[in-house]
Order: C-alpha cells, then sequence, then structure tokens
C-alpha cells in the first residue's frame, strides 16, 4: 500500500500458534503437509509476538472468523 505522502507500508498478520497446529493437524486441506517448517516464534516478522496475530471465534455453523484492526497514522 502507498499512501498519499508516497510512504509504502508492507504488512504480516498471523494466527495464534494453537490455531495452526489445530488446522494442520485435523483439516483435509493441511493435514497432510504436516505442521508448518516456520512456527510464529521463529518467523523473520511476527518473532512470536501475539501483537500481530489475528482475533479469531468460531461462528455457530464451525466456521472461522478472523479479524484485526489496524490503524494508519
Amino acid at each position: 500500500m502507498t499512501t498519499a505522502d508516497g510512504d509504502e507500508l508492507v504488512s504480516q498478520l498471523g494466527f495464534d500458534p494453537s490455531l495452526i497446529q489445530e488446522l494442520f493437524e485435523s483439516h483435509p486441506d493441511y493435514a497432510e503437509f504436516g505442521q508448518p517448517d516456520t512456527p510464529n516464534s521463529t518467523d523473520n516478522i511476527l518473532h512470536g509476538e501475539a501483537e500481530y496475530n489475528l482475533t479469531t471465534s468460531r461462528l455457530n455453523d464451525g466456521a472461522l472468523l478472523a479479524a484485526k484492526e489496524i490503524r494508519v497514522g
């Protein structure tokens, strides 16, 4: 994203490690791959910091809702 002043913003968001583990263990689209080789704790951007994690909740139908408020000032 480029701002009106020409500044650029690059961002990365992550999921809570327990959710990543659950998805890669149980979801049919991911289970065959095993756990990711770069966990949040060793990611060059995330460094395991919870502030980068998306807020998640499960809806009544089992769908996962993920959200993050981002402010650029």
